[in-house]
């Protein structure tokens, strides 16, 4: 029976099981405390199945028999609900736990109100079934809202509160940008910023750690000052966001006071209230984002918990939170950001009661939508819970507690194209609900992967949703027709190269995070759920060498089912900071104590007693210097110095199983402490299924690739409630019920137990090996290209994760300056980790030809367990600490490619501390110690001397030696699954694949060369060099480019580019010039926000010649200093992008400010004989682009690091940063304004040193097309009193303690004539304080009215009469 599109079904009653539960609440609209009913023995739900002989039928549809019995007496039976709103519907689960009647209902979402839809599932349900709606005991509720209101940008206005110094830290964010390739790009916290510019006000006052203390107090009156102004402007969402808050909240907590004090009708968020951990942009950034969405999400709730009670429906409302527990609507009100995972965090709960059902503990859950496909993984029976940094929301960091789900762009909507470059690609776009696959008859033409089933025969088109939908065959095949055309095949081999590609997709997803985490998949079973899971499940298991795939009774319904097994959760946790060498138990186990009480307060809220509550403890341990944590289970009860014994060595352990190495040597640090508590609820059961009375209801045929070949098969179609209970049947198979069709291959076998969940088995799916090479090779077909590419891309994605989590110093843990790339055995490059950073995977290829040819000259040769260290900028290295080890990958005795990492590395033995900085080096024996081709590892063997090598010559050795591991530990993975794709594909039809994969990246460059105008195009920009020398050979360097390009082909020519010095700002023309070059070209003609990801392999590289003549900057000849080439190099690729402006002018950005690297050092406290080495790059900035302006305090071009969080350096190292923000009245004047850059300031602590390399201090960022030219750089130091202005470099130079460095970034050039900026746009400059009012009518002819006090608006007919007498437009620009 239909109602209002859903469809109801009566689940009838089994015998009860019994089990432990101890929560029953009553709700109150008031918010009144629930009332806990005790604890003991309860019964449990039983859910059963119905057989389809007990259907009535009532208006030419099957509807259930109604079974509603008397309610049991026991008092802690409960009737629950669960709805789970989704995109198109709105799912409602009813289950009674005395009776065990379970119901389901479906019913549209209403997108407008959701609140809406969900009482309308509750009270059809209920009027539909004759349940008494009074007596539900709770609604439990998985809600969109959050995660809506943030990703249409519907929020509110936010007003902030800041310490004084660092109001834009949430603007400058980590400094890196989101893609490594495109200038036309997005930055999420800059361009959909949470608070814009103006409301982001500052206090004095000053937390410091380690232990919280107060180095300035609080100014109260300039709390209250804020308050007042957002009061007068309306804006009633404030956070609050204070540095180290998470060490003390008191002067949070204390502002929050304040405000309500005075704005008792505020929203209020405290950074420290709902993240209270270290890195203040994620911290602060949560924090805003509760605020964003804080008003939006509580009038949701209060509306749906108020028309709950009008409607007369009893109980108490509960919404699921991220991490995997039910909340009250009190503590959704107080931090909403909680709820921004509830759906998907409501499916794994729900995948894992599938789990117990069928006794199978480790589950990888597979929730496959319309859109995407979400992935989570259950080890031991508990769900793995997600890294807070890692964790994101529409590009803004989320450091919340959140179930681990990994969320992909594949789905049944997926559509499939041929790109511009020729290749087969599935998805991330999606034809979605409206208009949908083209056999959804709803206006879609592209084919999709539901229309690939539906060609394949896999999808039934008379039975589709339970036969409530038909499919259109036709618009499938037509669909798929046209796509099979463009690509040379059939349509059968079309559409069964759409699935393949897809699963291949959804499969390397899921290796990526299983990888993460040393988790071998083999031992998981697969939980299909989700409209789409239970279609592609069993093949991708079958990628996956997972041999169980577990269908759930409901696959689509299974998150509002997840609900009912929620229990309430709170977590919470403290940063420590503590080693093992000097733990202090007793501030452990008071912060244990005290977090305990926090959370007890509040299930007590929820009627949970704290005698009744289950706690869990966690600390991330991670070995000192490391930046990524590994979570290690605490015991409850006292810790004591035996108990942290314990836990190190379970940290060992658990290093040691996800990253394959443990160094028990080192020294470990506790970084945050975490507890959980739960107070357990009614849960709805075991369900039990009839047998069936009918085993088939007919066949189809159906196509499926076997051994490489397309075969028809006669697949038998059932009906889900009607095939036999513990019956193993073969198939194929399509089994089709109302809310999905699952699909069980050839070959694979399927039983359907009585507990409803389906097992299919996929063995013979699994651990298929390629058969023997032949002689003879097929032609490459595009499917098992797209699919060998995918793998590749996905080898060297893990080998970047395990690089990063496992490295010891910042500059690779935080600011990403690493590499890892495969490579062919014939040198070119295949793939690159996502993670790098372009200027260490670029040179990598070059990093192997120099080892080659250096061991070729020595008589070496390659050999299998080989690990070779390089860093000669003469033999492929970029420079010298950009240190690569490179393993030599042999399959069946062959050299079949190479795995290789690079890293930029803290010291390596050079003149001063550090290896940044170093500008006075006079040949490159000064700049350290050369590593050509060393193997650290032969044979499989360690090279014991070499390390000793390593500890007696370099500073801060222990951390350079971790970072090595890091690496080695990185490309060994590498290789392993180098060889692992061997195994599979066969040596012949992966080296086949390299073929497609190069020439497709050609012929897309090639495209995009051709596309700009044949001519010479040429620029010259300058660099400072040595301002300080007398010699003017030192000073004032031009860099030439001349770019011809001729069809496809592109020449650059570097002659005129000033002469190499005896100075270490030469670029190697192999590592930093060509890299470079072929970096910014494809950045600009190959934007990867217009053009979408194009695979980065030597391909791209090939039409692209470059000459500079030798003995120039940019090729000099050995030994000719290289070490502080980095500057140089990038402004290298400004110029390039100068003469480029020239032919394409649109995809430019005018001039770029340059970046700056200073090497602070000193010795540390405890051990005098030992340096401390911290790197910082600073930040530059983009100028304005054609339609948008330029980024702002961002890394750029060739570049693509990461800033470190002020709270990581301030706990670790002798420095403190006193300022950190944007600068003020340096934006570069354009239709599109250049990007500012940051102000950074830092004092010592203690007596310490730096060295500083960089440009720009001179020479300013070029403007474009009448837009001005930026704003240089600057550097001072304060020290004794006195101020001196420094030059861009600047050799090691000691500083003492109070000592200060103040670092001024440059800003970007304008883009475009400044009398065409939109005066919109000036306005918010003016407001935001980029400009003042006196520049907005002298730079762009904008004339405002009113004061800073009052507020500005533009005086339109004074700004058009301006605009006209300086030549601009007659009419102002919009």
């Amino acid at each position: 029976m239909k109602v209002r599109g859903g469809v109801c079904r009566a689940i009838k009653p089994v015998a009860r099981v019994q089990v432990v539960a101890t929560h029953r609440a009553t709700r109150s609209v008031a918010k009144k405390r629930h009332a806990l009913r005790g604890s003991g023995v309860a019964p449990r739900v039983a859910l059963s199945f119905p057989n389809r002989t007990s259907l009535a039928v009532q208006g030419g549809r099957t509807s259930p028999r109604v079974d509603v019995r008397a309610r049991a007496a026991d008092e802690k039976a409960e009737k629950l609900v669960g709805v789970d709103v989704g995109g198109t519907f709105t799912d409602v689960v009813y289950t009674d736990t005395a009776t065990g009647l379970t119901l389901t209902h479906k019913v549209p979402t209403t997108p407008d109100n959701p609140s809406r839809g969900v009482m309308n599932g509750i009270l059809e349900l209920c009027e539909r079934f004759g349940i008494d709606k009074g007596e539900i005991t709770r609604v439990l509720h998985g809600t969109t809202t959050a995660t809506n209101a943030i990703l249409e940008q519907d929020g509110c206005t936010v007003g902030m509160i800041t310490t004084e110094g660092y109001r834009d830290v949430v603007h400058i964010g980590r400094h890196q940008r989101p893609e490594n390739y495109s200038i036309m790009q997005e930055v999420p916290w800059q361009d959909r910023i949470l608070v814009k510019r103006r409301n982001r006000l500052t206090v004095s006052e000053r937390i410091a750690p380690p232990n919280g203390e107060v180095l300035e107090p609080l100014d109260e009156e300039a709390v209250r000052v804020a308050a007042r102004e957002f009061k007068r402007k309306g804006i009633n969402a404030i956070a609050i966001c204070f540095l180290f808050s998470y060490l003390n909240p008191e002067h949070e907590q204390r502002a929050a006071q304040i405000v309500k004090e005075e704005y008792p009708d505020a929203f209020i968020t405290t950074s420290a209230g709902v993240s209270p951990m270290f890195r203040e942009f994620e911290r602060f950034t949560t924090a805003l984002i509760n605020t964003y969405i804080g008003p939006k999400v509580a009038n949701y709730v209060d509306q749906l918990e108020t028309g709950l009670a009008n409607a007369g429906v009893g109980g108490d409302l509960h919404v699921m939170a991220s991490n995997g527990g039910a909340c009250t609507p009190l503590m959704v009100n107080e931090k909403p950001v909680l709820t921004v995972l509830s759906g998907p965090a409501a499916g794994i709960l729900g995948a894992k009661w599938i789990g117990d059902l069928s006794g199978t503990n480790n589950l990888i859950t597979f929730d496959v939508g319309g859109t995407s496909a979400d992935i989570g993984i259950i080890t031991e029976g508990q769900y793995e819970m997600a890294n807070a940094r890692e964790t994101e929301i529409a590009g803004y960091p989320l450091m919340v507690p959140q179930i681990d789900i990994h969320t992909i762009g594949a789905g049944g909507g997926s559509i499939a194209y041929k790109d511009a470059g020729g290749a087969f690609k599935v998805g991330p776009r999606s034809a979605g609900a409206v208009p949908g696959p083209a056999c959804y008859s709803r206006g879609g033409t592209e084919p999709t992967v539901t229309d690939a089933n539906v060609v394949l025969g896999r999808l039934v088109p008379d039975n589709f949703l339970g036969g409530e939908m038909s499919l259109d065959l036709e618009a499938s095949k037509v669909a798929v027709s046209k796509l099979a055309d463009e690509l040379g095949m059939s349509m059968e081999e079309c559409a069964e190269g759409i699935i393949t590609i897809a699963n291949a997709n959804m499969a390397n997803a899921v290796s990526s995070r299983t990888v993460q985490k040393g988790i071998d998949p083999r031992e998981y079973a697969l939980v299909a759920f989700g409209g789409g899971g239970s279609m592609q499940a069993a093949e991708v298991a079958g990628m996956l060498n997972i041999s169980k795939v577990l269908v759930p009774p409901y696959p689509g319904l299974l998150s509002a089912a997840g609900l009912l097994v929620s229990d309430l959760k709170y977590d919470t946790s403290r940063t420590e900071f503590q080693t093992n060498d000097s733990v202090n138990v007793s501030k452990i186990n008071k912060d244990f104590l005290n977090m305990e009480d926090e959370l007890s307060g509040q299930l007590q809220k929820d009627g949970v007693d704290k005698k009744d509550a289950l706690f869990t403890r966690f600390g991330d341990l991670r070995y000192a210097g490391q930046g990524y944590e590994l979570g290690v289970s605490f015991p409850l009860g006292e810790i004591t110095e035996a108990t942290m014994h314990n836990v190190w060595e379970e940290f060992h352990k658990a290093h040691e199983l996800e990253f394959g190495h443990c160094f028990r040597d080192s020294k470990i640090e506790l970084v945050n402490i975490k507890l959980s508590a739960v107070g357990t609820t009614e849960k709805i059961q075991e369900p039990t299924y009839p047998e069936g009375t009918q085993s088939s209801l007919s066949t189809c045929k159906s196509l499926f690739r076997v051994n490489g070949n397309m075969e028809s098969f006669e697949a038998t179609i059932y009906d889900r409630w009607s095939i036999p209970v513990d019956t193993p049947l073969d198939g194929p198979a399509i089994i089709c019920q109302k809310d999905t069709t699952t699909l069980v291959p050839p070959g694979c076998t399927f039983t359907n137990f009585a507990n409803g969940c389906i097992e299919i088995d996929t063995s013979s799916l699994c651990g298929v090996e390629a058969e023997e090479d032949t002689d003879s090779v097929k032609d490459f077909d595009p499917v098992t290209a797209a699919v060998i590419r995918g793998e590749l891309e996905n080898i060297a994605i893990e080998m970047g994760y395990k690089l990063e989590r496992m490295a010891y110093s910042s500059i690779i843990r935080e600011s990403r300056d690493f590499g890892t790339a495969l490579v062919s055995a014939n040198g070119d490059q295949l793939a690159e980790s996502k993670q790098s950073t372009p200027l260490q995977s670029g040179p990598i290829p070059g990093y192997i030809r120099g080892i080659r040819k250096i061991m070729e000259e020595r008589g070496e040769i390659f050999e299998e367990g080989d690990v070779i260290m390089h860093n000669d900028p003469y033999g492929g290295a970029s420079h010298g600490p950009d240190i690569g080890f490179i393993v030599p990958v042999f399959y069946e005795g062959n050299l079949v490619g190479f795995s290789g990492c690079t890293a930029h590395h803290l010291d390596i033995g050079s003149l001063t501390p550090g290896s940044c900085g170093i500008v006075e080096a006079v040949d490159a024996y000064a700049e350290g110690l050369q590593f050509k081709a060393i193997k650290v590892i032969s044979r499989g063997k360690k090279n014991i001397p070499v390390w000793h090598m390593l500890e007696d010559n370099i500073r801060t050795s222990d951390l350079v030696k971790g970072d090595m591991e890091a690496q080695i530990a990185a490309a060994q993975q590498g290789a392993q699954k180098f060889q692992d794709l061997m195994a599979k594909w066969g040596t012949k039809t992966v080296e086949g694949s390299y073929g497609d994969l190069l020439s497709y990246s050609e012929r897309v460059m090639r495209q995009a060369i051709a596309s700009v105008p044949d001519g010479e195009y040429s620029a010259t920009t300058y660099i400072d060099g040595y301002q300080y020398s007398d010699d003017p050979q030192y000073k004032d360097l031009p860099l030439c480019v001349t770019i011809r390009i001729k069809g496809d082909e592109m020449e650059v020519d570097l002659t005129g580019t000033a002469k190499q010095l005896d100075k270490p700002i030469n670029m190697p023309f192999t590592g930093t010039v060509d890299c470079a070059i072929w970096l910014t070209i494809r950045s600009i003609l190959l934007d990867s926000k217009i053009h979408g990801f194009i695979p980065q392999n030597t391909g791209l590289i090939n039409p692209i010649k470059i000459y500079a003549p030798p003995g120039c900057l940019a090729n000099p000849i050995f030994p000719a200093p290289t070490i502080a080439r980095f500057c140089p190099g990038n402004q290298l690729a400004d110029t390039v992008m100068k003469a480029l402006a020239q032919a394409a002018p649109e995809k430019v950005s005018a001039g770029i400010g340059n970046l700056k690297v200073i090497s602070f050092s000193g010795a540390r406290p405890e051990d005098p004989s030992q340096y401390w080495v911290h790197m910082e790059i600073f930040e530059g900035a983009y100028g304005g682009r054609n339609g948008m302006d330029g980024m702002d305090a961002i890394d750029t071009l060739y570049a693509n690091t990461r800033n470190n969080p002020i709270e990581d350096i301030e706990s670790h190292l002798p420095l403190r940063v006193n300022k950190y923000e944007l600068r003020e009245d340096a934006a570069a004047p354009g239709q599109w304004r250049g990007g500012l850059g940051s102000v950074r300031e830092f004092t010592y602590l203690a007596d310490g040193g730096a060295s500083v390399e960089g440009e720009g201090h001179i020479y300013k960022p070029w403007g474009f097309d009448g837009g001005a030219d930026g704003e240089t750089a600057s550097l001072q130091l304060e020290s004794d009193g006195s101020r001196e202005d420094m030059y861009s470099k600047m050799p090691y130079k000691p500083a003492k303690a109070g000592s200060k460095f103040t670092a001024i970034g440059p800003a970007g050039g304008g883009y475009g004539n400044p009398l065409l900026r939109d005066p919109a746009k000036v306005l918010d400059d003016v407001e935001d304080e980029y400009i003042t009012a006196a520049a907005a009518k002298e730079q762009y002819g904008v004339v405002l009215v009113g004061s800073k006090d009052e507020g500005y608006s533009v005086d339109h007919s004074a700004t058009s009469e301006l605009r006209a007498k300086r030549g601009g437009p007659i009419k102002e620009a919009v």
